[in-house]
């Protein structure tokens, strides 16, 4: 694993001193608890584990917080955003996915507080093209059987709830970070 994640991450400039030192640790230990608890055997292992941690927590960090601002996903969104508009077939369709995410129903039944005004988190999709025969209006000139690219949009999935924007960053920094240690584990 420290193999992995420090040629997965190389830059001779980085050092660990630019992120908190808590939180470090706490995610050498979350990658000792995700891969090989028998690690911990090993003197060093927080030294040996420091740099190709804080290489991988700021390469998460840095893509979480590359994402764009959020976007409201709701009947009144649908109308004038084009993206809802590309992603969704209508806003029936739209309100028919928004209510079948288990995500968003576990983190509801979770609190104990009254709910959120808002469900802040990140909507992925899996996207597919194709080349279909369509029409093309030129002028006053119809053409038939124009080749055309159509996108589908399908499997739409919901991660990381939070009731705050900071708190789904958050939660999916963490998401990001487990993930990379799944694939050490796999290679």
């Amino acid at each position: 694993m420290l193999h992995f994640l420090s040629s997965l991450f190389k830059s001779s400039a980085d050092e660990a001193g630019d992120l908190d030192k808590a939180l470090i640790e706490a995610a050498i230990e979350r990658a000792i608890d995700g891969t090989d608890p028998r690690l911990r055997a090993l003197g060093n292992y927080r030294k040996r584990l420091q740099e190709p941690v804080a290489q991988s927590a700021r390469h998460v960090i840095a893509l979480v917080d590359a994402l764009p601002a959020p976007v409201e996903i709701s009947r009144r969104g649908y109308g004038t955003d084009p993206r809802l508009r590309a992603f969704f077939v209508s806003a029936d369709h739209l309100q028919e996915i928004l209510g079948g995410f288990k995500t968003v129903r576990d983190y509801l039944q979770s609190l104990s507080d009254p709910l959120p005004e808002a469900i802040f988190g990140l909507l992925t999709l899996e996207w597919k093209e194709r080349t279909v025969l369509g029409t093309e209006q030129h002028g006053e000139i119809l053409r038939r059987d124009v080749k055309q690219v159509a996108v589908s949009f399908f499997d739409h999935r919901f991660v990381s709830p939070a009731a705050s924007e900071a708190e789904s960053r958050w939660e999916m920094k963490k998401r990001g970070y487990d993930y990379l240690l799944k694939v050490a584990l796999e290679t």
